[in-house]
C-alpha cells in the first residue's frame, strides 16, 4: 500500500474521490484497498471457509460482512488531514501538526499520561516496525524519554492480524483485558520504555494463590535500540522523503487546476450513483430483488417452499 500510493502521487487521489462524492470521501475505497492486500482470502479463502463450515459459520459470516461493509463517508477535510498529516510525511511525529487556529502545535512528548501500544506480527497494515517507529523519532536515547518522565509500554501479538486488534474477542479476552487490568499498575510504572510480556501460568508458578485468572502479566525494561532492531534497518524511508515532496506538488497542481472543475461537475446524484456502482457495493446489490436478472430466484425460492419442502417433510416423518 505504501509503495502504491507513493507510485500515483501521493494524496491528491483522495481529494478527487472526495470531490466526486460531492464533498464526501466513500470509505468502501478504504475497505476495498485493505481487501486487496490478500486477495486470495477475498475471492476464496473467506467464502470456502462459509460453505466448509456451512452449519455454524453462517451466522458470524453475515454479522461480520454487514459491519464490514456498512461503509462511513468522510468530507473531505477529514479525509485531506488524515492523509496529508499522517499517510504522508507523517507530521504528527514530526511535531508539525497544529491546531485549526495555528497556535498550538501537537507535540507527542506533551502527553503526562502512560501510553500503551499493542502490535502485531500478523498486521499487514501497521506492523510492529511501523507501530513503534515514532518512539525513536521521538526519542535518540532511552534517556531522553526517562527524562522528560513519560512512560511508554508496547506489547507484541505473534499472530492477529489488523482487524483482529480492534474487533477479535480472542484477542479481547487476553492481551486487551490483561492490559487493562493492569492500567492500575502501569500508572506506578517509573520512567521508561517497557514491553508487556503476557503469558500463561505455568503448575509450578511460585505463589500461585496471589495471581488472579490464568495469564500473568510482567513488563521488562526496554531500550530504543530494541525497537530500532525490529526493523531491517530505516534506509529505505529516505526515498519517501522525495515520494513527500512530489505529493505535496501534486496536491497543489490537483487543488489549483483539477479541483475546482471536478466540484463544479459533481452533484448528489452523481455522487449516489458512484458510491451505488463502487464494486464493494455491486457485489451485494446485484444479488439483491433490485436486480431484475434475480427474479428467477425468488420464484425458484417460492416453489421449493410450497413444493419441495413440504415432500421433505413428510419423507423424514
Amino acid at each position: 500500500m505504501r509503495y502504491s500510493g507513493g507510485l500515483l502521487g501521493g494524496s491528491w487521489l483522495a481529494s478527487l474521490t472526495a470531490d466526486m462524492g460531492n464533498g464526501r470521501f466513500d470509505g468502501a475505497w478504504l475497505v476495498q484497498n485493505f481487501e486487496q492486500l490478500n486477495p486470495s482470502n477475498t475471492l476464496w479463502g473467506k467464502l470456502y471457509n462459509v460453505y466448509a463450515n456451512a452449519d455454524t459459520e453462517g451466522p458470524r459470516f453475515l454479522e461480520f460482512e454487514r459491519w464490514w461493509g456498512g461503509h462511513f463517508l468522510m468530507n473531505r477535510e477529514e479525509i485531506d488531514w488524515i492523509v496529508q498529516n499522517l499517510f504522508v510525511g507523517n507530521r504528527l511525529t514530526a511535531g508539525q501538526v497544529r491546531s485549526a487556529d495555528g497556535k498550538t502545535v501537537v507535540d507527542l512528548r506533551n502527553i503526562r499520561s502512560p501510553i500503551v501500544v499493542f502490535a502485531s506480527w500478523g498486521d499487514n497494515i501497521t506492523p510492529p516496525q511501523q507501530a513503534l517507529n515514532w518512539i525513536p523519532d521521538l526519542y535518540a536515547t532511552e534517556e531522553e524519554l526517562v527524562a522528560n518522565d513519560q512512560v511508554i509500554v508496547y506489547c507484541l501479538h505473534p499472530t492477529v492480524g489488523h482487524l483482529g486488534i480492534f474487533v477479535s474477542a480472542g484477542v479481547a479476552n487476553r492481551e486487551h483485558s490483561e492490559l487493562f487490568c493492569a492500567l492500575d499498575l502501569i500508572d506506578v510504572l517509573p520512567p521508561g520504555l517497557y514491553e508487556a510480556k503476557i503469558e500463561d501460568i505455568a503448575p509450578g508458578t511460585p505463589h500461585r494463590d496471589l495471581i488472579e485468572g490464568r495469564y500473568l502479566v510482567r513488563f521488562e525494561r526496554r531500550k530504543i535500540a530494541d525497537i530500532l532492531a525490529l526493523d531491517d534497518g530505516r534506509e529505505d524511508e529516505r526515498a519517501f522523503e522525495v515520494v513527500r515532496r512530489v505529493a505535496d506538488v501534486n496536491q497543489h497542481l490537483y487543488d489549483t487546476f483539477a479541483s475546482p472543475v471536478v466540484r463544479a461537475a459533481s452533484t448528489e446524484v452523481t455522487a449516489e450513483a458512484a458510491r451505488a456502482a463502487h464494486a464493494s457495493r455491486l457485489e451485494r446489490s446485484l444479488a439483491t430483488d433490485a436486480n431484475p436478472w434475480m427474479q428467477w430466484i425468488r420464484a425458484m425460492r417460492r416453489w421449493f417452499a410450497s413444493t419441495v419442502s413440504p415432500s421433505l417433510r413428510t419423507t423424514r416423518s
